[in-house]
């Protein structure tokens, strides 16, 4: 079996590197690598809240203060790393239960960090909110799955 990936940011290059800032995690908010994120009025991080809407496309990195595998945690009020991804990148992120998404199928924000199949109609979705698509075809059934997402 092939050994899971232990980083979120898969795919850059010099010029298109991912974007980095770190910013504190709002109260009680746990934040797992990889999460989509929301930036607050306070400038704290917390995981994306808002299903289907509008994002920057800030994805929680690996906690290196820990120094530790992909799924280790930030806690509330910990300095959080994160990384703004743009058009192409590919990021390894988590897919929510109960998907199935080829590589044409958009994924949003679930509102809680993870991503979703976009079920919205064709051309209904707010623009910015699709998030990317799956590099591979993917199916979850009875729990999430961290995925490689193409950034749209």
């Amino acid at each position: 079996m092939a050994q899971a990936a232990q980083v979120i940011e898969m795919l850059t290059s010099t010029n298109g590197a991912f974007i980095y800032d770190e910013a504190l995690a709002a109260a009680a908010s746990t934040i797992v690598p990889g999460d989509l994120l929301a930036i607050n009025a306070a400038g704290e991080v917390l995981e994306h809240a808002t299903a289907d809407g509008t994002t920057q496309k800030a994805i929680a990195l690996k906690n290196l203060a820990v120094a530790d595998g992909i799924d280790d945690a930030y806690v509330a009020g910990e300095t959080v790393r994160y990384g703004f991804a743009h058009s192409g990148q590919i990021a390894y992120m988590t897919l929510a239960d109960s998907n199935v998404a080829t590589r044409l199928t958009a994924l949003v924000s679930n509102g809680d960090g993870t991503l979703k199949i976009n079920a919205a109609a064709a051309g209904a979705t707010e623009e910015g909110a699709i998030v990317g698509y799956p590099v591979e075809p993917v199916t979850t059934s009875g729990a999430t799955a961290r995925i490689k997402v193409r950034i749209a």
